[in-house]
C-alpha cells in the first residue's frame, strides 16, 4: 500500500470560522491526503491545541501562538514579522514530513514559496484576495508586494484564484497552471435545533462575517435602528463587535450572534430572508470580490444584496439571484421595502439561485477540480521518483 501524500495547509488565521479552508481540508483529508494544518491563533479560539477539530474530524495541526487584531493593520505588523519567522522555523523543521505546502495568500506563500523552492517541494498557491489590493498601504510598498506576490504565483506549481473575473487582478503574473475554486458552500450538513432569536413573520436581513470598515455595516446598524418592522441578523467578529453588541442590547429588531461554527452560519441564514454582500467599489480588491455569502445565498435559495463594481454584481445581474445597488443605505433600505411587499420575487429568485448552485456552484464540483489538481501533481511527482 502507497504511503498517503502529505500537505501542509497554511493559514494566518486560526481557521475554525474559516469556511474556504475548512472545506478544501476536509476535502483534501477525504481523498486520503494526509493535511497538516499550520495557523495563528490569534485570538484564542482555538480551544485544545492537541485536540483540533474540523467539522468533529480530528486534524493535525500547529498554530502559532501570539495574541493580534484582525482588520488593524498598523497593530498586526508586528505579529506578522513574529509570524514569518516562526513559520520559516516550522517549516524546516517539518520539510522532510511533507510533499506538498498549500499556502493561503501573501503572508503565507511568500516564506512557503521560498522553502519549498530551497527544498524541492511542491506549492500550491490559493489567492483568497490579491494582498496588495486588500491592504492600505503606501504606494511604494504596494507596488513592491505586488511584484513579490507575482513571483510567488509564477514560481508555485498550481495557483488558485476564487473567481474567473480575479484573472484581471493578477493579469501581471504568468501562473504554470491557473483554476477556479468558488467560494462555495457544502450544503451536506445536519441541521441543528435553529439558533436564530426570533421566530415572528418581519423580514429578516442576515449577515455572517467580518464587521470591519467598507461593508456599509454601521450605516445600516443604524437604519435598522430606525425600522422596527424590519429584523437584522448578525454574527461575526472584527473591530465592530461593541457595537453590534451593544445595538443587540438595546434594540428589539437587531440580533448579534458573535463568532458562529460554520453550520451555524447556514442555520442562521436558512432562516432569515435576504443576505447581503455590499462592499465598497472605491477599495480596489473589492472590485473583485468573491465573498461566500453569494454562493451562500443561491444554496439556500436567498436573494442577496451586491454593490455595483464589485466583481460579482455582474453574476447576480446575470442570473438574477438578488438586487445590486449603488454603495448606499437608502438604496438598500428601498430594495428591503420592495421585497417586503412583493414576496412573489422570493420565490423567482429561489428557483434561479437554487438551479445554478446545483447546475455549476457546486462543492462537490468545487471538490473535484481541486482533487484532480492534486492527483496531476501526484502523478508528475511518481514519475520524477
Amino acid at each position: 500500500m502507497s504511503k498517503k501524500k502529505s500537505i501542509y495547509y497554511i493559514r494566518s488565521t486560526s481557521i475554525v470560522n474559516d469556511s474556504r479552508a475548512t472545506k478544501e481540508i476536509l476535502s483534501l483529508i477525504n481523498n486520503d491526503y494526509d493535511v497538516t494544518v499550520i495557523g495563528w491563533d490569534r485570538d484564542n479560539r482555538v480551544e485544545d491545541y492537541n485536540n483540533f477539530k474540523i467539522n468533529d474530524k480530528n486534524v493535525k495541526s500547529i498554530f502559532f501562538k501570539y495574541k493580534s487584531k484582525y482588520g488593524m493593520s498598523l497593530s498586526t505588523i508586528c505579529g506578522l514579522i513574529k509570524f514569518q519567522f516562526w513559520l520559516k522555523k516550522t517549516l524546516k523543521k517539518n520539510v522532510k514530513k511533507m510533499d506538498y505546502i498549500h499556502a493561503c495568500d501573501f503572508d503565507c506563500g511568500y516564506m512557503a514559496s521560498k522553502i519549498a523552492k530551497k527544498y524541492n517541494k511542491k506549492i500550491i498557491y490559493d489567492m483568497y484576495d490579491y494582498y496588495s489590493d486588500s491592504r492600505t498601504m503606501p504606494k511604494i510598498l504596494k507596488k513592491f508586494i505586488s511584484t513579490k506576490e507575482n513571483e510567488v504565483i509564477n514560481n508555485s506549481d498550481l495557483s488558485i484564484i476564487c473567481g474567473e473575473w480575479r484573472k484581471k487582478q493578477i493579469c501581471k503574473s504568468n501562473p504554470k497552471r491557473l483554476i477556479v475554486i468558488h467560494n462555495t458552500p457544502n450544503i451536506d450538513y445536519k441541521e441543528t435545533k435553529s439558533i436564530i432569536k426570533s421566530k415572528n413573520k418581519k423580514i429578516k436581513v442576515c449577515y455572517v462575517g467580518v464587521l470591519q470598515t467598507d461593508r456599509l455595516l454601521l450605516e445600516l446598524l443604524n437604519e435598522f435602528k430606525k425600522h422596527k418592522d424590519l429584523e437584522f441578523h448578525v454574527g461575526g467578529f472584527g473591530i465592530y463587535e461593541k457595537e453590534f453588541s451593544e445595538a443587540s442590547a438595546k434594540y428589539s429588531n437587531i440580533f448579534y450572534y458573535g463568532s458562529l461554527k460554520y453550520n451555524q452560519v447556514l442555520e442562521l441564514e436558512s432562516a432569515c430572508d435576504i443576505l447581503f454582500a455590499t462592499y465598497n467599489p472605491i477599495i480596489e480588491n473589492h472590485r473583485y470580490s468573491a465573498p461566500n455569502k453569494i454562493y451562500e445565498a443561491m444554496a439556500l435559495g436567498k436573494p442577496i444584496i451586491v454593490c455595483n463594481n464589485t466583481g460579482i454584481d455582474e453574476l447576480v445581474k446575470k442570473n438574477n439571484t438578488g438586487f445590486v445597488i449603488d454603495y448606499n443605505a437608502k438604496e438598500f433600505f428601498d430594495i428591503l421595502y420592495k421585497f417586503k411587499d412583493n414576496k412573489k420575487i422570493l420565490n423567482d429568485i429561489s428557483k434561479n439561485t437554487k438551479r445554478l448552485y446545483s447546475e455549476k456552484y457546486n462543492w462537490n464540483t468545487m471538490e473535484k477540480r481541486l482533487i484532480n489538481e492534486y492527483r496531476k501533481l501526484d502523478e508528475r511527482g511518481d514519475k520524477n521518483v
